[in-house]
Order: structure tokens, then sequence, then C-alpha cells
């Protein structure tokens, strides 16, 4: 993974990409990114996998829901971690049962 040392502002498609550094996380390390619409609208889900999968093609992305006491709530501006490898169990299509 590409370490930028600092963030890297890209166009692609109808979005605007920001690159922030390099975390580590209990998943690996991942690169830490912010995705708005050039208008500042809304993304529908749709929109934002196809954005993510054009950017980052091949790559895991994980979005956050943290509880309310540690939300960093901007409009319309939607956070990934992005990394190299499958995140552990995450995979939808792994065989491990759910418990």
């Amino acid at each position: 993974m590409e370490n930028p040392r600092c963030p890297v502002h890209g166009q692609k498609g109808a979005g605007e990409w920001t690159e922030l550094g390099i975390v580590t996380t209990p998943l690996g390390d991942a690169l830490r990114v912010r995705y708005e619409r050039a208008d500042r609208g809304v993304a529908s889900w749709a929109e934002l996998q196809r954005a993510f999968s054009e950017r980052y093609p091949g790559k895991w992305g994980v979005m956050l829901f943290p509880p309310a006491a540690h939300l960093f709530d901007q409009a319309n501006r939607y956070w990934w971690h992005v990394l190299d490898t499958q995140p552990g169990a995450l995979d939808l299509f792994d065989d491990q049962p759910a418990r």
C-alpha cells in the first residue's frame, strides 16, 4: 500500500477523494480516506460502492459507524479505511457460521 506523507486530493468521477495517511489498526495497516460528491450532495449506497471500487480496485474498504459519543459528523462526507488484504472474518462470503 502506498504511504502518502501528506493529504492527496484528486477528482474521480462525481466526487473528490482525500487520502489522510496510513494508520495501524487491528486489521493491519490501512489507508484512511474521505470521499465527498463534487456537488456536496448525499451519495447513495450504490454510488459509494462504485466510487470506492473505481478508486481502489481490488482493495477492501471498512466504513465505521461509531457510538454517538465518538461520532464525527460532517455533512455528506464518507470515511473508509482501505486495506490491501481481506479484513479477517468480515468477508460476507466466508464459510464461518454466525454465532
